[in-house]
C-alpha cells in the first residue's frame, strides 16, 4: 500500500511535540494513521503536498511573501494541454477555431499546451499564425497535418499524442464550448476534495474527455495492447481502462461526463 509521511512536512501541524493536524486539511480526506514514534502521522495514500523545511527554505522571496500554502497548491495545479481537432466542415471554421483556442486560455491558468489536428493542409498557415500569435512562451504548442482520415475519431488522439506532456489532456473539436471553470474544477476534484479521478469520460464519444496521459501511455491508447506474447488487447482506450478499474476496484477514478459537469464550479 502507498502511503506518505507526515514527518518533516512543514504543512504538520503540532500540539507540543505531537502533531494533531495537517495545514492543508489533508488527514481526513486521505485516511491516515500513528506512526511509530507516536509522534506523527501517515497519511494512507500518496500525497503530492509533503514538502520538508528544505523546500521551504529554497523558495523565492516572492514565493515566500505569497505563502507557503499558496504557493504549494500552484505547484500540484494539474497540468493540462488540449487537443482541438479543427472541423473544417462548420461555417467560418477558422474564426470557431480561434473561439476555442480563446477558451482554453481563458482558464485559471494557462494550458501546459495545445494541440489542433487538421485534416486540409490549406489551413495551415493560418492556423499556426493563431497558435503563435494567441499563445503565450509559457504554452506550447503543435500543429498535426492528418495523413487519413479516421472513421472513428478517437484515434485521431493517439495520432497526436506524440506530442503529450506528462499530465492531463482535454480533448475537443473546433465549436465547442469549453466549460470556463474546466482547469479550476480539475484542480479541486484532485487536490482539494482528493479524489481518485483518472479519465473523464467524453459527452459524444470524442468531444469532452479528460484523461491521464501516463495511463493513456501504459494503455498503448486506442492502439494494440501487448501484455505478452500471445496477450493482445484490441479494445479502444477507454475499454481497457474500465477492466483495470474493475480490476482494482478503485471508486470514482472513471466518471461520466454528467457526473463532472455536476462539479463544475
Amino acid at each position: 500500500m502507498i502511503e506518505t509521511t507526515c514527518k518533516d512536512c512543514v504543512f504538520a501541524g503540532y500540539n507540543g511535540d505531537k502533531q494533531d493536524s495537517c495545514e492543508l486539511g489533508r488527514l481526513e480526506k486521505l485516511g491516515f494513521h500513528e506512526n511509530e514514534d507516536g509522534k506523527t502521522f501517515s497519511v494512507e495514500r500518496f500525497c503530492n503536498t509533503a514538502r520538508p523545511q528544505a523546500w521551504a527554505d529554497s523558495l523565492s522571496l516572492e514565493e515566500t511573501l505569497e505563502g507557503l500554502k499558496n504557493t504549494v497548491m500552484k505547484e500540484v495545479q494539474p497540468r493540462i494541454g488540449v487537443l482541438i481537432y479543427f472541423d473544417t466542415e462548420k461555417d467560418q471554421a477558422l474564426k470557431k477555431l480561434k473561439e476555442t483556442i480563446s477558451q482554453a486560455l481563458s482558464q485559471k491558468y494557462e494550458p501546459r499546451y495545445i494541440i489542433v489536428y487538421n485534416e486540409k493542409v490549406e489551413y495551415n498557415e493560418a492556423i499556426q499564425e493563431m497558435l503563435s500569435s494567441m499563445l503565450s512562451e509559457e504554452t506550447e504548442h503543435h500543429l498535426v497535418q492528418a495523413l487519413r482520415k479516421f472513421e472513428d475519431k478517437s484515434h485521431i488522439i493517439d495520432e497526436c499524442f506524440r506530442h503529450a506532456l506528462n499530465g492531463w489532456i482535454y480533448v475537443t473539436t473546433s465549436g465547442e464550448q469549453i466549460p470556463k471553470t474546466l482547469f479550476e474544477t480539475m484542480d479541486r476534484i484532485i487536490n482539494q476534495d482528493m479524489e481518485r479521478l483518472s479519465i473523464v469520460e467524453p459527452y459524444d464519444e470524442f468531444n469532452g474527455m479528460i484523461f491521464q496521459t501516463a495511463l493513456f501511455k501504459f494503455l498503448n491508447g486506442n492502439r494494440v495492447k501487448a501484455w505478452a506474447m500471445n496477450d493482445l488487447d484490441q479494445r479502444p482506450f477507454l475499454e481497457k481502462a474500465k477492466s483495470l478499474k474493475a480490476s482494482t476496484d478503485v471508486e470514482g477514478c472513471i466518471i461520466s461526463w454528467e457526473k463532472f459537469n455536476e462539479k463544475l464550479s
